[in-house]
């Protein structure tokens, strides 16, 4: 066995500013008109929380060309990711689709298009990626610019892992604009939370704590705002891996009408494995993760 480590990406933002609507507007600049696809995705629907398939994602192929219609936003240190990021995709119904749902072990979805290599930062990485009998001439490559990211739905839990690739899996557009850097979390370690689950802990810098006060109060008092009457509308923020969403937490703005100081640290939790939180605790704490490979025979 080999082992080597690769680049590793967390995302931590304030989910309602950042996330878009198929109209590519924000999720928090239409929560007093009570846009409706705006509100499933900040609140998400009965028994499916926000940032879970079923509370407002898209369809990959629909993801990915939504984020393609977005800017390219000027470089900056809250950028998660610089430079593009690069998806082939195969038409509905033709035998690249046939050929990349036999290659994973899926059923083609009648009428959609499906992802044949991707997602990567260079479209000659993306040919590698094409299932076999597959040329590139069958496909479309479809450009998410710098200043954007496509994340997939957070998994049902840890026994319930969703693949990119199923017809079950679901994506959110969102900007990219992190509100803590890498550098500003300290002493990441694995742990349990009260229920015996896994999950990951962590402590700040003086300069993270700032961070994470400020934004939760920005969460705090927007919700505060948009919530009418009876309606409390509490907000959140996002955390991921790579490109996929982990939890989406909520703020309450009445019991944290201010936000969270962040003196104590803070928790994620939310459909991980003991190894998914190890490894996420490694990445917290080296911006790497370790991959194991094992050599064919």
């Amino acid at each position: 066995m080999l082992a080597l480590t690769v680049p590793g990406r967390l995302w931590v933002s304030d989910w309602e500013a950042n996330a878009l609507t198929p109209n590519g507007k924000p999720v928090a600049s239409q929560l007093q008109t009570q846009d409706r696809t705006a509100l499933r995705i900040s609140q998400g629907t009965s028994g499916m929380a926000p940032g879970d398939p079923g509370s407002g994602g898209l369809p990959l192929y629909q993801a990915v060309k939504l984020a393609s219609k977005q800017p390219a936003a000027p470089a900056r240190s809250t950028l998660a990711r610089l430079g593009p990021e690069y998806y082939l995709f195969g038409s509905p119904g033709s035998s690249a689709c046939a050929a990349a749902a036999k290659a994973n072990g899926t059923t083609p979805i009648q009428g959609e298009h499906c992802l044949l290599s991707g997602p990567d930062t260079s479209v000659e990485n993306l040919h590698y990626g094409l299932p076999a009998g597959v040329s590139a001439s069958e496909s479309q490559v479809l450009t998410v610019p710098q200043g954007t990211v496509v994340l997939q739905a957070a998994n049902p839990s840890a026994t319930d892992q969703i693949k990119p690739t199923s017809p079950d899996a679901q994506f959110y557009v969102l900007k990219d604009n992190l509100a803590i850097l890498l550098h500003d979390i300290t002493n990441p370690r694995q742990s349990t939370d009260s229920g015996g689950s896994p999950e990951v802990e962590f402590g700040f810098t003086s300069k993270g704590q700032n961070e994470f006060s400020s934004v939760t109060k920005q969460i705090a008092h927007r919700g505060a705002e948009v919530s009418l009457g009876s309606q409390a509308l509490d907000q959140h923020f996002a955390v991921a891996l790579d490109n996929q969403l982990i939890t989406v937490p909520s703020i309450d703005y009445k019991v944290y009408p201010d936000g969270i100081t962040g003196s104590g640290g803070a928790d994620i939790t939310g459909g991980f494995t003991t190894r998914t939180a190890r490894e996420t605790a490694t990445l917290l704490r080296d911006g790497v993760l370790e991959v194991t490979l094992t050599p064919r025979r």
